[in-house]
């Protein structure tokens, strides 16, 4: 899932537990009648409300909402838990006699390893995701800002040439992140 998604999907679970807390809380001052509704008008309105759980369907309309609201974040649960797993992937060029696949999981911790044993890198990560629709192979690799920038583009550049011969020209995107720590670096500017 993007970053946007992410963030539209908390603000969304958090703007509705807030209204279910405050509307919870609401029923509950009402119901123990702490909560004093002001002028005639408006409690005569109320007074429908409060009749309401006598109705013989209550129960029912309650049970019926409830199994909904279970049945939706089921749903959703299962939409965001299987978004982001890739299984395996069909290598381009499979014949007829059989099928090559491979787990790009596997692919990107063993492309992730081949990065972490370069010199310019101090360590690296891989990952398979799903980026709006595309598979990808993400290397996060973390190096220092006194390194060689033309070995580690060297480097970079030997792993993905790497990822492209073992995926065999599969739809498969490869993108490298760098993490650059600045800790170690003397900046002379900066006092």
């Amino acid at each position: 899932m993007s970053r946007g998604v992410i963030a539209v999907d908390r603000v969304v679970v958090l703007l509705a537990g807030l209204l279910l807390l405050g509307g919870g809380t609401l029923t509950v001052l009402w119901q123990v009648r702490r909560l004093e509704l002001p002028g005639p008008s408006v409690a005569d309105g109320f007074d429908t409300l409060r009749s309401l759980p006598e109705h013989p369907l209550w129960l029912w309309g309650l049970g019926v909402v409830g199994v909904l609201s279970v049945l939706v974040a089921l749903r959703s649960l299962w939409v965001h838990a299987r978004r982001g797993r890739i299984g395996p992937v069909a290598l381009a060029g499979t014949g007829t006699g059989g099928r090559l696949r491979v787990d790009l999981s596997a692919v990107a911790h063993a492309a992730a390893q081949t990065l972490a044993a370069g010199d310019p890198v101090e360590s690296a990560q891989g990952t398979a995701v799903v980026d709006r629709g595309r598979q990808v192979v993400q290397l996060l690799a973390r190096t220092d800002a006194s390194v060689d920038l033309d070995q580690l583009q060297r480097e970079v550049d030997a792993t993905v040439a790497d990822l492209a011969v073992m995926l065999n020209d599969s739809p498969v995107e490869v993108r490298v992140l760098l993490d650059v720590r600045r800790g170690r670096v003397d900046n002379p500017r900066v006092r």
